[in-house]
């Protein structure tokens, strides 16, 4: 096998669309989004017999004490190419350290099987203190017709949605940046109100614009008598749509917005032949911060996928202040 830069972005998609599982952390367009951002981009890819058989994009991460080389959700490549993930990760490393940064952090997107976790400990990898993407998954197949999808909801869910139709709650996409400003307020609105750390509105008016441009975002508003009551940014991959960003508003909270708001943007992925729709993270226990939207998520049926958890490769003694820091903060949001 043999590993080299990749610059060739139709290639890329054309090989990461063949992969599994699906992401769009690992597509061209999210590398875009990070070097509007200012972070520098590297992207692997991995041949055997001139077919790539594996692709891995990084992103440099300046923080206040130390530098990494951040992995979202990959390496990914072809199914049970175990081999070509270990090549990735060996060429990441040795990048890193060309580079001098302090750590190479991973969030895999392969499921948390003991394969995939032996693979991380043989290149003396370890559990990181946070993670930054999701690692519990909730995913929705899409195969079944959609009278059948209603049927393998939580009762209360099904019934919610039907009385957001009744109640007249309307649903509309939008790729406009003109409808970008509305989400932003209502996803401020929630922030504060959930007390999360939000993503900026630079990050989020990237991802939004990046993706749009291609056809491949849109901004679902559920709407009462005008209001908007809830807001959501979808993604879309020709394999999967992504519930990335939520947002609501507390103006009248007996209106289920979000749930019609959930199902208009279902049956858009199914529209556009998408196999799966992605929830996004969930909680796996009681009294964690994501459990009521976890109880949420899960009552449109599915199934949850857990990913081998957030890994760090410490490459210099600068890396175990960050550790620490990291550590507190992960104790303090209660997770």
């Amino acid at each position: 096998m043999t590993i080299r830069s990749a610059t060739d972005r139709a290639a890329w998609e054309f090989a990461l669309a063949a992969f599994a599982p699906p992401t769009f952390l690992q597509s061209w367009a999210w590398g875009e989004v990070q070097e509007m951002l200012g972070e520098q981009v590297i992207r692997l890819q991995v041949s055997e017999d001139a077919r790539t058989v594996g692709i891995a994009q990084a992103v440099t991460v300046t923080a206040r004490r130390a530098t990494f080389l951040h992995v979202p959700h990959g390496p990914v490549a072809e199914k049970g190419r175990v081999d070509a993930i270990r090549n990735l990760l060996e060429a990441l490393r040795d990048e890193s350290t060309r580079r001098g940064l302090d750590v190479l952090r991973v969030s895999p997107i392969q499921e948390d099987t003991e394969t995939h976790r032996e693979l991380y400990l043989d290149l003396r990898f370890r559990a990181a203190p946070i993670h930054i993407h999701a690692e519990r998954l909730w995913i929705l197949d899409l195969s079944p017709a959609e009278e059948e999808l209603l049927a393998q909801m939580r009762k209360t869910t099904r019934n919610l949605i039907r009385r957001a139709e009744r109640e007249g709650v309307r649903v509309r996409a939008s790729a406009s940046p003109k409808d970008l400003p509305m989400f932003l307020r209502l996803y401020a609105e929630t922030a504060r109100r959930e007390r999360f750390v939000p993503f900026s509105e630079r990050a989020l008016t990237a991802e939004f614009r990046t993706f749009a441009a291609e056809g491949n975002a849109a901004i679902f508003f559920a709407e009462h008598e005008g209001k908007p009551l809830a807001s959501a940014m979808i993604l879309f991959t020709p394999w999967s749509a992504f519930y990335h960003h939520g947002a609501s508003s507390r103006l009248r909270p007996h209106v289920p917005a979000a749930y019609a708001l959930q199902w208009a943007a279902i049956r858009e992925a199914k529209r556009r032949g998408c196999r799966e729709y992605n929830f996004w993270g969930v909680a796996s226990e009681r009294g964690h911060p994501w459990a009521g939207l976890t109880l949420f998520k899960t009552g449109f049926g599915g199934r949850e996928v857990p990913l081998v958890p957030t890994q760090d490769l410490p490459l210099s003694p600068r890396y175990w202040p960050a550790f620490a820091l990291e550590t507190v903060r992960r104790w303090k949001r209660g997770m």
